[in-house]
């Protein structure tokens, strides 16, 4: 693998995050939840260094499939859009962007917490728009400090702040 290859969760990636069905390592888990389909392989190596896991996590993570290569975009050409359609795909934009960002919050903090995360989780689900989603990243950093430190917290929160102004 490159380093500049850009990595994403695979099916079973996903399946871990929703269940966790293969019991992965709480601080490796923390590693999957930051695997996003945009980043490359060196940044990831970069995070986990920071979050203090084992040199070898990403590639434990790959070898395990629970990341994969991302897949390259099918078209190099744009269709032409009809009317409106600029607007539409902004508003889906902002949408994905904010569903992105809640479930990475939400995730994460179950991750770090488990039930001591619960009540934090409820003001997540309460949320209607990214403002909201905004007004409780303070909140979330100092939860994920006190589970992570401030290194390994300040990836999430950089990681929301670019969804959230994405």
């Amino acid at each position: 693998m490159r380093p500049t290859d850009i990595l994403d969760k695979s099916e079973k990636g996903h399946e871990e995050i929703r269940t966790r069905k293969h019991k992965l390592a709480g601080k490796a888990r923390m590693l999957l939840l930051l695997v996003d389909g945009q980043h490359p392989a060196f940044v990831l190596r970069e995070q986990a260094e920071k979050m203090k896991l084992p040199a070898d996590t990403l590639d434990t993570l790959i070898s395990g499939g629970f990341i994969e290569l991302r897949r390259a975009a099918a078209s190099a050409t744009a269709a032409p859009q009809s009317p409106g359609a600029e607007e539409r795909s902004a508003s889906a934009d902002r949408f994905a962007h904010y569903t992105g960002a809640r479930r990475l919050m939400t995730e994460s903090i179950f991750s770090a917490l488990g039930l001591k995360g619960f009540l934090f989780t409820l003001k997540i689900e309460k949320t209607a728009n990214m403002d909201d989603l905004r007004g409780l990243i303070p909140e979330y950093e100092r939860l994920m400090t006190r589970a992570l430190g401030a290194e390994g917290a300040s990836l999430f929160v950089k990681r929301l702040y670019e969804l959230a102004d994405a």
